[in-house]
């Protein structure tokens, strides 16, 4: 199950690796960042403490995806 798991999430991971190349913008970069993260997490055997780096890894790259989302929301205005 797990080789199978890590074989779905590195094509997942490739095609979004390909979009990013195709189209460069920060909210790719930051896609395939969690993509990448997650997919640690998931398939490897990780420590808890690696684990908890993984976890708030996401969440700053979700806080930064956020906040530049809010300044080209307010650039717009």
């Amino acid at each position: 199950f797990l080789q199978s798991l890590e074989m779905v999430l590195n094509l997942v991971i490739g095609t979004e690796f390909l979009k990013m190349l195709l189209r460069p913008n920060t909210d790719m970069i930051l896609e395939v960042l969690v993509f990448v993260i997650a997919r640690h997490m998931v398939v490897r055997t990780t420590t808890s403490v690696e684990d908890f780096l993984s976890v708030m890894s996401v969440g700053i790259l979700l806080l930064i995806q956020k906040y530049l989302e809010n300044r080209k929301n307010k650039e717009k205005l």
